[in-house]
């Protein structure tokens, strides 16, 4: 190839063409489970409101509440990938080598959502430590969050279940996927209470689990049948019975959770807030250096071409998700 202006700018055009074809192609998970919400600031804060009493008999004097306000803040931060490309190589007419990469850099660009949502998830490299703080002061996976921040005397209720379980009333909730664990982390959920001591109205509708778990996961989430002493233990069954559990929450099977084979994830997700959040400042943008003055070019026979965005994985509310199966 002659590295004329003209033919440079083909050049990267061919380029930005497969990073794009490749980037629309690649299958996503986050928007299952994570909403994303456009930051055009510094920071993305939003206020998150505790919830008032109910409505109570008019006697005497009315009762004035004043709604308490919290806030939660994230900041964007930036994210790049840089592709070095060597004149030389491209003079000998090496594009099919560039083109494949630009392909691996679109689909790296298109996972960086799934990948960064996973590991907020883990508590995982830059995500650990102070970014597991949720949107109520305490950390995400916990088993004590405040039913009412202003009011200790209100309670805690449990959304990390661990290996062998936590017991709620009684009753030991989650632990290992099975069965039992699938059906009391459900239950829990479907009982979790507001501030005014009304149940909040979290359902359960995702099962998300790592490879390790989706034929385990596609049993009691899809199977038809099921052995009458596996359903809640119950007793007196004789022979197969049709499953209950069947339809009972979608079941997302979610590749990049493979890092961690034996933890999985109840959610309420199937409204517009979901249980984690993709803040986006700026979307992936491609950029290239090579003009003939350009120091790298200049010095080092090199061009680079390479993309970047402005983004960061942030918390929903942890009432609406629960972790279950970490080993601790």
């Amino acid at each position: 190839m002659i590295l004329n202006p003209t033919n440079i700018d083909r050049f990267f055009a061919l380029l930005n063409t497969a990073y794009n074809m490749q980037y629309n192609a690649v299958p996503t998970f986050h928007e299952r489970f994570a909403t994303t919400y456009p930051c055009t600031s510094t920071t993305w804060l939003t206020a998150y409101l505790t919830q008032i009493e109910n409505f109570r008999i008019w006697k005497g004097s009315r009762h004035v509440r004043t709604p308490a306000p919290m806030t939660y803040q994230v900041t964007p931060l930036p994210w790049e990938l840089t592709v070095e490309i060597d004149t030389f190589l491209l003079q000998d007419d090496q594009f099919a080598i560039y083109s494949k990469q630009a392909e691996m850099l679109g689909e790296k660009a298109r996972k960086v959502p799934d990948q960064a949502l996973r590991d907020l998830l883990e508590g995982y490299g830059d995500f650990a430590g102070a970014a597991q703080t949720s949107l109520d002061e305490v950390t995400h996976w916990n088993s004590a969050h405040p039913v009412d921040f202003w009011d200790a005397g209100k309670g805690t209720y449990c959304n990390d279940f661990g290996t062998a379980g936590v017991s709620v009333n009684g009753v030991t909730v989650g632990g290992t996927f099975s069965t039992a664990a699938y059906s009391t982390v459900w239950e829990e959920m479907s009982t979790r209470k507001d501030e005014s001591g009304e149940v909040d109205g979290v359902i359960a509708d995702l099962l998300m689990v790592p490879p390790q778990l989706h034929f385990s996961a596609k049993q009691i989430t899809q199977g038809q049948l099921f052995a009458g002493p596996a359903i809640g233990g119950l007793s007196g069954q004789v022979g197969a019975v049709d499953n209950p559990y069947k339809g009972s929450t979608d079941l997302l099977m979610n590749p990049y959770l493979a890092r961690q084979p034996a933890t999985w994830y109840m959610m309420q997700a199937g409204g517009v807030v979901k249980p984690g959040a993709w803040i986006l400042h700026t979307a992936p943008q491609m950029v290239q250096r090579s003009a003939a003055t350009d120091p790298i070019v200049f010095d080092r026979h090199a061009m680079l071409w390479g993309g970047w965005l402005r983004a960061v994985p942030a918390w929903g509310p942890p009432r609406m998700s629960s972790r279950s199966g970490i080993v601790t």
